[in-house]
């Protein structure tokens, strides 16, 4: 009987053992678990702030595109223009050219003295 006394309060012993290592293991896993949402909160609110830096930086850059289309295409009619100032000049010029003699340098010179 004393055998079994000492085997019932050896494994009294364990069983309480065990449940002090079970309560310590579950307040390990909440601390873990609190742990973790904390880091996923913050992994979350780092992915927003990059993403509207991002979205920031996309609006900025989509900005810049519309107003460089809007210079080349107020370059690309100042260039048609020119082009056309241009041709009408060079027609100009070569209608004078058949109306009148060209002068000289020597011809100018002439006429001065």
């Amino acid at each position: 009987m004393q055998d079994n006394l000492e085997i019932l309060n050896y494994q009294l012993a364990q069983s309480e053992e065990f449940r002090n290592r079970i309560v310590i293991l579950e307040r390990d896993l909440n601390e873990e678990t609190k742990k973790k949402i904390l880091l996923e909160q913050s992994v979350i609110e780092q992915i927003n702030t990059v993403s509207l830096n991002c979205k920031a930086e996309i609006d900025l850059y989509k900005e810049e595109t519309a107003q460089h289309a809007i210079t080349i295409d107020l370059l690309n009619d100042r260039l048609q223009k020119l082009n056309k100032e241009m041709i009408d000049l060079k027609n100009e010029l070569t209608q004078a050219k058949a109306e009148k003699p060209s002068k000289t340098y020597f011809d100018c010179i002439s006429w001065l003295s």
